[in-house]
């Protein structure tokens, strides 16, 4: 709990009445915003509920910083409306700054002052509040120490470590007691090792302080580490959103499915749907000399050309023999902790990446590929 002097008009708060008093929701109807004649975002709709943490992903030019800065009032949409709580802030008639706006923003790059000390920098945030200097200082202490930099109180951002300066702008965001707090590819500086562990401390303090977190980022296991729900967005228009679950085990689209995580794809050469079971016996094309896989069909299999999609957990290197789905030739493999990754080489000339095993399997050796039916999705191709 967060000890605040009595004599301010800043409320004490216990976590049970933290959350009847933060996460606003978000929702944008509509919004459309272009650069040059090209949308950058293009009708976007989508509505976010109060303590939710959401990640925005998608690859580089999809609209991720355009959809967040618009939330934040950096940037002022062409069309469209934008809600925070029960607030309009931006719609044909409507422009609130983003000071006026009630959230926070954690930078890619920091943005911490340089010349001010750790906690003065998590201070700054509650200077608007005009709250009595005792208090400020015990906000900004509590919240260093929350996220373990009490000892760094009094160094200068250059005094820190890219992950401490992180935790430092991170205090910044949560102190202010805001509703909703923007993630503008946070972890994207640092190394492998302090990113793990700024990622379990962002979820841990955005959740016990349930603020709406909104989160850019374009690596999908970080997306499906820390989301509740995964907005995927592609040239300016969401393609999915929904729980890390769903879009994993049914993606909507081809695009989906590719930036989510997939082995390989194969070229169907034709499916047949069962109308009693919505199982479909997939066919590939002649030259991968594949068994047919038989799997549930979620898609409409009448129109469009076809391709199946496999996920790595789907595939299983063994010895080639008559049972096998596929075989192909090793052509690469790398050490990855807990075992294998291999890339293989079939009949056609494509590859199957991030193939799992708990064993080695040479460079140009030939091998059997068992293949699961529940990590294939059946789609459309794009």
């Amino acid at each position: 709990m967060v000890n605040v002097a009595k004599d301010v008009e800043f409320s004490e708060f216990t976590k049970e009445n933290f959350k009847t008093t933060l996460g606003q929701s978000v929702k944008l109807t509509k919004v459309t915003k272009s650069y040059d004649g090209i949308k950058a975002l293009d009708e976007v709709d989508i509505e976010i509920e109060p303590g939710s943490f959401t990640v925005l992903l998608g690859p580089s030019g999809s609209g991720k910083t355009t959809l967040l800065k618009s939330i934040a009032g950096i940037i002022k949409p062409d069309s469209g409306s934008v809600m925070i709580g029960q607030n309009t802030v931006f719609d044909h008639q409507t422009w609130v700054p983003p000071e006026k706006r009630e959230l926070s923003m954690v930078f890619q790059d920091f943005a911490l002052w340089p010349h001010m000390t750790a906690v003065n920098n998590v201070a700054f945030a509650l200077k608007r509040r005009k709250l009595p200097r005792e208090s400020v200082k015990n906000l900004s202490r509590n919240m260093m120490e929350k996220v373990g930099l009490l000892d760094h109180v009094n160094n200068y951002p250059d005094q820190l470590s890219g992950g401490e300066q992180q935790r430092v702008a991170l205090a910044r965001a949560l102190v202010a007691q805001v509703g909703v707090v923007l993630f503008d590819e946070p972890m994207s500086n640092l190394d492998t090792d302090r990113r793990e562990i700024l990622r379990f401390e962002i979820s841990t303090l955005i959740h016990e302080y349930n603020a709406t977190a909104i989160y850019i980022t374009h690596d999908q296991s970080e997306a499906f580490s820390l989301a509740d729900k995964i907005a995927v967005l592609d040239k300016g228009k969401i393609q999915q959103y929904d729980t890390p679950e769903n879009i994993y085990k049914g993606p909507a689209s081809a695009m989906v499915a590719r930036f989510t995580g997939i082995s390989g794809e194969l070229p169907v050469k034709y499916a047949i749907g069962d109308d009693c079971t919505d199982v479909a016996k997939v066919i590939v094309d002649d030259e991968l000399n594949c068994k047919p896989i038989s799997l549930v069909a979620t898609n409409d299999l009448a129109n469009g050309k076809l391709k199946l999609f496999i996920r790595p957990t789907a595939l299983k290197i063994v010895q080639p023999t008559p049972l096998s789905t596929l075989t192909g030739i090793i052509v690469d493999v790398s050490y990855c902790g807990k075992g294998y990754e291999h890339v293989i080489k079939l009949p056609d000339k494509s590859l199957l990446t991030k193939v799992f095993s708990e064993n080695r399997f040479n460079r140009d050796e030939l091998v059997g590929i068992m293949v699961d039916p529940s990590g294939c999705l059946l789609l459309k191709d794009d």
